[in-house]
């Protein structure tokens, strides 16, 4: 028995169903897949991998997200194989995609990632749980605290230092937290430096922790690049990860930004929301 979808790029696939042998290709679909019942279908993942932990230390890995080694890849026999455009390398995909069923997804925003997680569940057999999964986050994100009237601008990365502009799923996030993105808005992820902060400056500098692991030992550089901002080290998960690990962002959220609000009333400095 098969199925045909449509994946978020409007790509046709026809599946087997239900598929056995599934090799995801992004850490939060890999941990999507066993939140969604189908661990036990997962027969590869890639070295970035990291949830559910005790299950991953188990599979094989076929590589890093944008170097798939193709020959692990095609070792596992795949029936399904989950990609993110963004995460991986395009050209790659577009090459395993003439004879691999290669479903790929394209989180621009919580509206898509929510949609992304019921494209899974339909991929699976797994309709109803996948809509209860994007029903509880669509919820818990109804509801966020919110930092409305502030500007925020997302760090990624150091050398050069690289921000999440606009039309990210990361921009989408702090939109529902009501910030202004500070970013320029150059590009999806525009290089960054003191003169374009300046131009619109900042109330808070969110230093992710990956995919640059910012950590307290940059704190003064970032205070420098943005002298009049909170500086912030958050979790990059929790803004960057769609999927299941959308209900712990929301926890999260609802933990740190009344933080994060009431840290405005101090001196520059750092909150450390990790």
């Amino acid at each position: 028995m098969v199925q045909t979808l449509v994946d978020q790029l409007g790509r046709r696939l026809t599946l087997a169903v239900p598929p056995r042998r599934i090799v995801s290709l992004c850490p939060s679909t890999t941990e999507t897949l066993f939140a969604l019942g189908a661990g036990d279908r997962v027969v590869g993942r890639t070295t970035y991998c990291r949830h559910p932990k005790e299950a991953i230390d188990t599979l094989p890995s076929i590589g890093g997200t944008k170097t798939v080694d193709e020959q692990r890849l095609r070792a596992l026999k795949p029936d399904l194989i989950l990609s993110v455009r963004e995460e991986n390398d395009e050209q790659q995909i577009d090459a395993l995609s003439h004879d691999l069923p290669i479903l790929i997804l394209d989180p621009v925003d919580v509206a898509s990632a929510l949609n992304g997680i019921r494209l899974i569940g339909a991929a699976l057999g797994r309709e109803q749980d996948a809509d209860e999964l994007a029903e509880a986050i669509a919820s818990a994100f109804r509801t966020l605290p919110r930092l409305d009237g502030y500007r925020a601008a997302y760090l990624i990365w150091r050398k050069p230092f690289m921000a999440a502009g606009a039309g990210t799923y990361i921009n989408d996030v702090m939109a529902h937290l009501g910030l202004e993105n500070a970013a320029p808005k150059t590009d999806r992820y525009p290089a960054v430096d003191a003169q374009a902060l300046a131009a619109n400056p900042p109330h808070f500098l969110f230093a992710a922790s990956e995919p640059f692991p910012f950590a307290d030992k940059h704190l003064p550089e970032l205070q420098r690049l943005a002298p009049t901002a909170r500086i912030v080290l958050v979790d990059g998960e929790m803004f960057g990860w769609h999927g299941v690990r959308m209900l712990k962002a929301a926890r999260y959220f609802e933990q740190h930004v009344p933080l994060w609000n009431s840290a405005l009333e101090q001196t520059s400095g750092k909150e450390d929301g990790r």
